[in-house]
């Protein structure tokens, strides 16, 4: 038995074909832009005005005033990222971002004599950790003194991050946090010392002239005039030993790697198959127009003109019944009637329509078809403008059209 072809024809769909290339090279302009606008934030410089604790920043969190102070009382200041051959020059770490070598070359030039200033809460070269549990000045700048002869002229130091650090039993410590804790500590290390400050903060621009802060600073940075201090800039980006895996919490990870395995699991779970896959034909979808036109074709082919006048009457009764707002069992002969009354169709064309009658000519049956439109479009107008039509009952008003 031969298989049917398939019905084609018909104008394509419009919303079934894909973006066009006019669309495509617009979305690939705007992803080629937003990648170079990333990258250029992201292997910028930096800030316009400068990094925060940069000794040639003039921003509020710059020490471009501490290096001019010293400048001032004869220090000479010098910024490099390299560790002094004289002991005698002092060192300012103000941000501990360096790689493992050039810490242990801070702590060597530390224990040869030198004296090396680090502020910031990383243990990597002063390697004090930070206590917890101990009361911390947070809310707003507050004062506090030093408390130690070694910084005696210092009366208070004025800001709001006062980290307490731990005391070892053989170092020095000053303005005092909590019961355990210091935030300044002087860790002796061979013939020189490590100083430790809980941050860098008295330092910037905005802090210097508050309180104490200069003083402080002047005695731990440059306390005689001829004195020599290299400050250590911010270290490059991915110089320092901390990956980007560093900074994401442990607890992160874990759900990461739970939610990945739940995601295998599903995987796994809705691709499990009981046997090899059935390919399975789909019937096509036609539209409703060249469905109709499809039917019409068969039914001419099969030369059943009864059947295509059956249905056309049927139709036609369904839509009448529907627009005279009829109930279902209303009679074909009825039906006649109130057309004629309700519509000014013929009545000649309705009774051919509606009420059945051998159709044995193909001419016949386009006669038929041809009174069923004028019937339809008898229906399609509006109605008199008469409320009461004296053709329907009552009930047969009142009763709603089947739908």
């Amino acid at each position: 038995m031969n298989r049917p072809a398939p019905i084609s024809g018909g104008a394509p769909d419009p919303s079934a074909a894909g973006p066009s290339r006019r669309t495509i090279r617009r979305l690939v302009a705007v992803a080629i832009g937003l990648i170079v606008m990333t990258v250029g934030v992201v292997l910028g410089l930096g800030p316009p005005e400068g990094f925060p604790l940069d000794p040639d920043s003039a921003t509020g969190d710059g020490l471009l005033g501490v290096v001019e102070l010293l400048g001032e009382l004869d220090v000479e200041v010098e910024v490099s990222t390299s560790t002094p051959g004289d002991t005698s020059t002092r060192v300012f770490v103000p941000v501990d971002q360096m790689p493992a070598d050039r810490r242990a070359e801070l702590v060597a030039f530390a224990e040869e004599g030198g004296t090396v200033v680090v502020a910031g809460e990383s243990p990597g070269i002063h390697g004090l950790d930070t206590l917890d549990g101990s009361p911390v000045d947070a809310l707003g700048r507050t004062p506090r003194a030093a408390d130690c002869d070694a910084l005696a002229p210092v009366g208070e130091v004025l800001h709001n991050q006062w980290t307490p650090l731990e005391v070892p039993d053989e170092a020095l410590a000053c303005f005092p946090v909590g019961e355990f804790g210091a935030w300044l500590v002087a860790v002796p290390t061979g013939s020189g010392s490590i100083v430790a400050l809980g941050s860098a903060q008295p330092f910037t621009n905005a802090l210097l002239d508050e309180a104490d802060n200069a003083v402080l600073a002047t005695m731990l940075l440059g306390p005689e005039p001829g004195d020599r201090l290299r400050i250590v800039p911010r270290g490059e980006v991915g110089e320092g030993d901390t990956a980007l895996t560093d900074l994401i919490p442990d607890g992160v990870i874990r759900a990461a790697w739970l939610l990945l395995l739940a995601v295998i699991a599903t995987v796994l779970w809705r691709a499990r198959r009981l046997g090899p896959p059935v390919a399975e034909r789909l019937p096509p979808v036609l539209p409703s127009a060249e469905l109709a036109r499809s039917v019409a074709d068969l039914l001419q082919r099969a030369g059943d003109r009864a059947a295509a006048a059956a249905r056309i009457r049927e139709d036609l009764r369904h839509e009448a019944r529907h627009a005279l707002r009829l109930p279902a069992a209303t009679p074909s002969t009825r039906l006649v009637e109130l057309i004629a009354q309700r519509s000014g169709v013929d009545e000649s064309d309705a009774r051919s329509v509606l009420i059945d009658a051998p159709v044995e000519r193909d001419r016949e049956l386009t006669e038929l078809a041809a009174a069923a439109s004028r019937v339809r479009s008898g229906l399609r107008r509006p109605a008199p403008a008469s409320s009461t039509d004296p053709g329907v009952d009552a009930g047969e008003r009142a009763a709603d059209p089947p739908v």
